[in-house]
């Protein structure tokens, strides 16, 4: 991502440093230690003593760090009852904050099993930076300090409240308790730079919230790693909910990365580049006694990558990415915080909680990207940002908005699956779903599947259209193609845009095309419905004079409101045709729209003699076109004929005169003309006389059955020298029809795909 570039502070040479710091200090430690150099408060001494008073039972007499460490033998002479281990350093007499490089460059190790109890630990600030008065509530101060701290080994933790966290700190007695507990926070970069690495089975406790790059400008990485390396940040502050949580860049720039078989607990929510797992913008307060608060701002950066089989992020709560906005989409600006999260090999994001405020929610400048990982959770996905990548997204609902985009490339497959056992419980201002898309979904040479695990009827994918608001106008959702697989499996409802525009297609599940929505091919794409495909709205077949060939392996149900569009001709010559090619049943019904191509080095110019299959069928035919609207022949003395046997539909130019109900212009008034008014029966627009149009008024009805029935036997005649004497018009259905007779037309079968001329 572009905004990845802005981060010129890399982990490993922070990391360097404190490693040649520790080595400073004393080189490799052979036992437990805590190693701290540079600007660190409380600092500190080893040349101090460490004296135990004979009354009281405490140390006295160090200003420095506090540690626990594992008793094996009676080296101090801990005070009787005491549990096995000793305190160090206990003549502090302020033990609430660690601050690591608050103006300068500070680092502190801790591994070899130590364990270490603190309350706020400031990694790169000073906390005395933030300021809570009412004139300012900006977090200010210098952004020149530099923290490194790294914790690490098997059996090595930081805890800073082990009242509340089970672990190896829990039930220790202490000594010297400290007089208040400002709070449980950790801030990496609170106003200036800082780094935390957790790695090769260290663990961090923290009972209060985790916030890396709080304040505008500064910077905070976090690196989780290895097989058993834990960070568990509990949330159970008091006060202002938002520094409870986890969060990755609310203000600055933060980073947090998970690998190698690391796990990482937000037990209160998440957010990148926003202030809470809601996504929101504002004032946030609280922490080390009302310490930070942060103002109005439009939000930082925060990127997030879990990477590797084992690798976890859990999160109990809701997780944004990127600054949200819920009700007013116009609330976006360029200022907006941003968000991105990679998920890899294996990598898995789980977030835990049924309720709204425990979905995942992504901004405008939002990422999603995923690359062989996947992303669970019990409540929705609703997404305004972009989801991009090769893996699995698991959630109760998904909503694409009109902002969103999710995007599939050549090789990748996506997978989508809706858990729940009823449609969306929130309210929506378009309607329940289950999966949803107002934005844009483009699939380009890869696959992308969505899938119901409770299949319940009405379940279908929904490609929906978004209302227009004072603002902003309507905006139809749009899904893409070009050489894509797109697998629906509880059906596609399209009442936007349904496009293939290059390649070979393929779409599963049964499609719907609603009312005045669009499905098209161009291109000279060719696409194949495995399933069934009703037409209820617009079916648009190469309006670019390429040429396409649209395949339903089910059955195709053309309603009354449908229309088919189709060129005729187009390609390299002008003369090849689309095709729209059905195995299962056809059903006509709706609209017939025909332009003429004048793409290629010959564009079709139809004469009589000349046909065109537009519609190809295996199996049966039924229905009728309801209008027709085809190009103007270039003699007004010909016409076009619908034929329709063999469960074909082919377009046939015919140089014949029909006269009143002789609609095959051979002189009598038969059967045969019968047939061609069945066939055609309902047209209520577009109709000539060789369509059974008899009165010459655009339709095929009773009145044109009723001319055909006047002059059967005889020889066709002009409407006006007809006295009917019958007023009664049975339905065409309860005639004996002799049908068959339309071979007697004289008419040729043309080759599929390829329009011929016939001698005439």
């Amino acid at each position: 991502m572009a905004f990845r570039s802005m981060i010129t502070r890399p982990l490993h040479l922070l990391a360097a440093a404190a490693c040649g710091a520790a080595l400073l200090v004393g080189g490799a430690p052979t036992r437990a230690a805590v190693l701290v150099t540079g600007d660190v408060t409380p600092s500190d001494n080893p040349f101090t003593s460490i004296n135990q008073n004979g009354t009281t039972g405490e140390f006295t007499g160090n200003e420095g760090i506090q540690e626990y460490v594992p008793f094996f033998g009676n080296i101090f002479n801990p005070p009787a009852g005491t549990p096995d281990q000793y305190t160090f350093e206990e003549g502090d007499t302020d033990k609430v904050d660690i601050e690591v490089g608050r103006t300068s460059f500070g680092s502190l190790l801790l591994n070899g099993g130590s364990l270490l109890r603190y309350g706020h630990l400031v990694i790169g600030g000073d906390k005395e930076d933030a300021n809570s008065g009412p004139s300012d509530t900006e977090v200010t101060g210098s952004p020149l300090g530099v923290g490194v701290v790294r914790i690490e080994g098997f059996g090595t933790v930081y805890n800073n409240d082990p009242d509340i966290i089970p672990g190896g700190l829990e039930g220790i007695t202490d000594p010297t308790p400290r007089a208040t507990d400002g709070g449980f926070d950790v801030y990496v970069g609170l106003t200036g730079s800082g780094t935390l690495v957790v790695a090769n089975g260290g663990r961090m406790e923290i009972g209060d919230g985790l916030i890396a790059g709080l304040a505008t400008g500064s910077y905070g990485e976090i690196l989780v790693e290895g097989f058993s390396t834990h960070i568990d940040q509990r949330g159970n502050g008091e006060g202002d909910d938002s520094l409870s949580q986890m969060l990755i860049g609310p203000a600055g720039t933060g980073l947090l990365t998970i690998r190698e078989g690391a796990q990482v607990d937000a037990r209160n929510g998440a957010a990148l580049g926003a202030v809470n797992s809601s996504g929101g913008v504002g004032v946030i307060g609280g922490g080390m006694g009302g310490i930070p608060t942060l103002s109005d701002t439009r939000g930082g950066q925060g990127i997030v990558t879990v990477d590797g089989l084992g690798s976890t992020w859990r999160i109990a709560g809701g997780l944004s990415v990127g600054v949200f906005a819920e009700d007013d989409i116009n609330e976006y600006t360029a200022e907006d915080g941003r968000g991105e999260i990679t998920v890899s090999n294996d990598g898995l994001i789980s977030i835990l909680g049924e309720d709204e405020d425990d979905r995942m929610v992504i901004g405008r400048f939002g990422r999603v990207q995923l690359e062989e990982g996947r992303i669970v959770l019990e409540a929705d996905v609703v997404s305004d940002g972009v989801i991009r990548g090769n893996g699995r997204i698991d959630a109760s609902h998904f909503r694409n908005r009109r902002l969103g985009q999710v995007r599939v490339s050549q090789g990748e497959k996506l997978l989508v699956v809706s858990n729940a056992a009823t449609a969306s419980p929130q309210s929506d201002e378009i309607g329940a779903y289950f999966m949803a898309n107002e934005g844009l979904i483009e699939v380009v040479g890869g696959e992308i599947e969505f899938q119901r695990l409770q299949q319940n009827p009405g379940d279908a994918f929904r490609n929906r259209v978004a209302p227009a608001t004072m603002a902003l106008p309507e905006q139809r959702g749009v899904i893409l193609g070009q050489n894509a697989i797109m697998r629906f499996q509880s059906g596609l409802n399209n009442e936007g845009v349904l496009a293939f525009t290059a390649g070979d297609n393929i779409i599963g599940g049964d499609v719907v095309n609603a009312a005045g929505a669009v499905t098209t091919l161009s291109g000279n794409s060719n696409t194949t419905f495995e399933n069934n495909l009703t037409n209820n709205g617009v079916l648009d077949l190469a309006p670019d004079g390429s040429i396409v060939t649209l395949t339903v392996l089910g059955d195709f149900i053309g309603t009354v409101s449908a229309a088919l569009n189709v060129t005729l001709g187009g390609g390299p010559t002008g003369a090849a045709q689309s095709l729209l090619a059905v195995a299962g049943d056809i059903t006509l019904g709706g609209e017939l729209r025909v332009a003429l191509s004048t793409v290629g080095a010959n564009p079709i110019d139809p004469m009589p003699g000349d046909e065109f299959e537009i519609i190809s069928g295996a199996s049966g035919l039924s229905g009728a076109f309801n209008l027709l609207d085809l190009p103007a022949l270039a003699n007004a003395g010909w016409n076009w004929f619908i034929d329709t046997t063999d469960s074909d539909v082919t377009l046939v130019v015919l140089d014949i005169v029909p006269i009143g109900g002789d609609f095959n212009g051979d002189g009598i008034v038969d059967v045969l003309d019968l047939a061609i008014w069945q066939g055609n029966f309902g047209l209520t627009m577009g109709a000539t006389g060789v369509l059974g149009d008899a009165d010459g008024d655009g339709d095929v009805d009773g009145a044109d059955y009723l001319i055909w029935l006047g002059q059967v036997g005889g020889a066709g005649a002009a409407p006006a020298a007809i006295t009917l004497a019958v007023t009664a018009v049975p339905e065409p259905s309860s005639l004996l029809l002799a049908i068959g007779g339309l071979a007697a037309l004289g008419l040729t079968r043309r080759a599929r795909c390829e329009h011929r001329r016939l001698p005439r």
